[in-house]
């Protein structure tokens, strides 16, 4: 069965008949007002799902704590001892990551403490040492793991007494570091403080992630992968079909960037004058129409291993949804379980598996 996790309020509107495609089945696994391993879910921020079929999702939960729950425990709680006695931060709920083991990682910064947290134990945070380079602190919201196990985060280290230097990490080297050069872009300012789902890993270890992507100063916003490639603005499509083609923009809007396990990278773009969903390999789709629709990609998208992606979308008049490979699968015109949707115009990430549920 296909699975969606969607967050229900009291507020469910009438909605006209269902007008998607009906390939796929929709299932509600979770909604706020459940309990689940014990913890109350009051709000529902994000949810991942691995090839196996198991769902994580974050959210809130009383008293304004942060947890992860899979669908019969919770795998992290803002509190929660981990890594030998390291109390777990509040962390950033939206931006967990779930792999193929049933492992969740976070990432936390802010005044609440910093640090990458997993639910097998594993706590990073400033003085650990990795590779020879002693962390700081600043993580980046973001944290990224792959199938393998592959933790993969961004935080700084002190290079020179009182010089910062941004850095990607896994959890046993240095990944990537500002003043390298990969893929011919030179590495100025890695991730940003505050901009959801800019880092992916694949299941070889290489991590990808935006350069220059500070919202208030954005010079020439450039994505790149440790595997060695890079895509910047204001610069030719390096390879493929598009080689030359001039890359008039990289979204930096949130979860514009996925990342699947054989390293394509899936993001929303303009090469000359075309905006839509982008692969290294080229255009996905176009923005425009879409199965009839008049559509525009956010954001939010994903890729799986064969190519396959999802994607929200909304014609900005009567209609949000997703679709999967060029057809609308469901809209905010129809139903899941009897209840109407009220919206579909996504917040969060969404997250596609090898068999192609979401």
């Amino acid at each position: 069965m296909k699975r969606f996790l969607p967050v229900l309020t009291s507020a469910l509107i009438m909605a006209p008949a269902v007008s998607a495609q009906q390939f796929y089945e929709f299932e509600i696994v979770a909604q706020e007002g459940d309990t689940v391993g014990g913890l109350a879910v009051s709000g529902i921020s994000a949810a991942r799902i691995n090839d196996s079929g198991d769902i994580a999702f974050s959210g809130g939960a009383p008293g304004s704590v942060s947890a992860v729950w899979s669908m019969t425990s919770v795998l992290l709680a803002e509190g929660q001892g981990i890594g030998g006695g390291v109390i777990l931060p509040d962390f950033r709920r939206d931006t967990f990551a779930f792999n193929n083991a049933g492992v969740a990682a976070v990432s936390s910064s802010g005044f609440g403490g910093d640090g990458v947290f997993t639910s097998n134990g594993t706590a990073i945070t400033p003085g650990t040492t990795i590779d020879g380079a002693t962390i700081s602190g600043n993580f980046d919201v973001n944290v990224a793991l792959s199938n393998n196990g592959d933790l993969v985060f961004i935080a700084d280290v002190e290079t020179a007494p009182g010089v910062f230097t941004t850095t990607v990490f896994n959890s046993n080297s240095v990944l990537a570091q500002e003043g390298q050069t990969i893929a011919g872009i030179a590495l100025t300012d890695i991730g940003s403080i505050g901009i959801n789902g800019l880092l992916g890993v694949d299941n070889s270890g290489n991590a990808a992630f935006f350069n220059n992507a500070d919202f208030f100063n954005p010079g020439e916003i450039g994505v790149v992968s440790t595997a060695g490639f890079g895509l910047e603005t204001q610069s030719p499509f390096p390879s493929g079909p598009l080689a030359g083609q001039n890359i008039l923009s990289l979204s930096t809007a949130s979860f514009a960037l996925a990342v699947n396990g054989q390293g394509s990278i899936l993001l929303e773009a303009n090469v000359d004058q075309v905006g839509g969903l982008y692969t290294q390999d080229g255009l996905v789709v176009a923005n425009g129409v879409i199965d009839g629709v008049d559509g525009f990609f956010f954001g939010a998208a994903d890729l799986n291993d064969d190519g396959t992606y999802v994607s929200n979308f909304s014609d900005f008049n009567t209609i949000n949804g997703f679709v999967v490979n060029d057809e609308i699968v469901i809209t905010d015109l129809d139903t899941i379980e009897g209840f109407d949707i009220d919206s579909l115009l996504n917040g969060g990430p969404v997250d596609l598996n090898n068999n192609g549920d979401f």
